[in-house]
């Protein structure tokens, strides 16, 4: 639950979060965490109270469009059917690919910077012996947060979403192509520690046009989908360097469940990423030791670092339509649990507090 704004209303979404069923601690941890397993109850206690509170969910059912009348949103169109209402909140993930198609042909999106790589995994006792010099159940998870920037590369390269004893995972949402994550459980008591290892990329990586980088991240993912056969393509880091394909595991094993395969990283993305990242894993070494060790593990593809768009608004509202107001990760103006949670708290009272003709 990590986030760098200042902002004080995150200590009410902290709290909304223990009201229902987080654990106490993350109200003043400097590093809070939930962990999946816990969270799965806290979203579901969330759900349950505002539909006592009168609110309703709709589940498997598509958003297809909307209406327009007088330069506002008159309704929106589902594959079940049509809703009608003041303001209308878009709230989207960064895989809503289908529906950055539709919002584009209104003209309503630019495209973004993001970040592209890999996972990098890592024995958690070796984390935990680099960051605290020793190994103690006592002690919590040791993370790290690790970025450079090389003037030889047009990229920097940072490390995110850091799971101590944790698990990557299948984040794919498109038959035929992969894409992975990284999550821990409460307890964080895994073998492995991973994070995210990428490198930022902008128009000059993946073309002109408002859609641009999403189609680069549907062109990766393929290409990942197809060298793995279906399964996570991994490689060791002595062999990511060297260019060669993985033939044997060292004492890191790869927690990827569905299934994984040996194969060269090098042939995902273009060289000027693959360099900048190995540079940077370099540097990276002398800050935790044993970070670029041969036997860390790197699997492919961490592609949905961030939204590849951004849907243009101002005071929250788009600018074309003032009754529609695109929030979050997908929107393209936050970058995780916390953030995303203080844009919705913004939205809802920019809705309350502003034009009563919305």
């Amino acid at each position: 639950l990590t986030s760098r704004s200042k902002d004080k209303r995150m200590g009410q979404i902290f709290d909304i979060f223990v009201d229902h069923g987080a654990p106490e601690e993350i109200l003043y941890e400097q590093k809070p965490h939930i962990g999946t397993d816990i969270l799965r109850d806290v979203i579901k206690n969330m759900r349950e109270e505002i539909e006592g509170l009168g609110g309703t969910y709709h589940f498997s059912e598509k958003f297809l469009d909307f209406e327009l009348e007088e330069g506002k949103v008159s309704k929106i169109i589902t594959d079940k059917k049509e809703y009608e209402a003041d303001a209308y909140i878009l709230a989207l993930g960064n895989s809503a690919r289908d529906t950055f198609r539709i919002l584009d042909g209104h003209g309503l999106l630019e495209s973004k910077p993001f970040a592209v790589g890999f996972r990098i995994e890592h024995l958690r006792k070796d984390i935990e012996l680099a960051q605290f010099g020793m190994n103690s159940d006592k002690l919590p998870g040791a993370t790290y947060q690790l970025n450079v920037t090389d003037k030889d590369f047009n990229h920097s390269v940072y490390t995110f979403c850091m799971c101590p004893g944790g698990y990557v995972v299948n984040s794919s949402s498109i038959e035929g192509q992969v894409c992975v994550n990284g999550m821990s459980y409460h307890d964080r008591d895994g073998d492995n520690s991973n994070s995210a290892v990428v490198a930022t990329i902008d128009e000059k990586i993946y073309g002109q046009g408002n859609l641009a980088g999403m189609d680069f991240q549907n062109e990766i993912e393929k290409k990942a989908y197809e060298m793995g056969g279906g399964k996570a393509p991994v490689q060791r880091l002595g062999d990511f360097m060297e260019g060669r394909i993985t033939e044997e595991l060292g004492k890191v094993k790869p927690t990827f469940i569905p299934g994984y395969v040996f194969a060269d990283l090098n042939q995902i993305y273009p060289k000027s990423i693959n360099e900048a990242i190995k540079n940077a894993l370099k540097v990276m070494d002398k800050r935790v030791k044993g970070f670029a060790s041969d036997d860390a593990i790197l699997t492919g593809v961490e592609t949905r670092t961030s939204s590849p768009v951004r849907i243009v608004r101002e005071n929250y509202r788009t600018e074309k339509y003032k009754n529609l107001y695109p929030i979050g990760e997908g929107a393209g103006y936050s970058g995780g649990i916390i953030s995303s949670a203080l844009d919705g708290i913004k939205c809802a009272i920019e809705i309350l507090e502003g034009d009563k003709s919305c």
